[in-house]
């Protein structure tokens, strides 16, 4: 069973770290798939709400 992600509410502020945490989750997805290996908006969405960050 998956834990439910963190839930930030309006007062919560996103600052780098929420970004390069986003960026590490992505990097190690193109490191295991290969840099040409599609993200779905699906998956940038979901990998994005996990750190607290709006949509892309």
């Amino acid at each position: 069973m998956r834990a439910k992600p963190e839930r930030r509410t309006s007062s919560s502020v996103v600052g780098p770290k929420d970004e390069s945490r986003y960026g590490a989750k992505l990097k190690d997805f193109r490191n295991g798939m290969g840099e040409e290996a599609p993200v779905s908006n699906d998956m940038m969405n979901e990998w994005r709400n996990q750190r607290g960050l709006p949509p892309a």
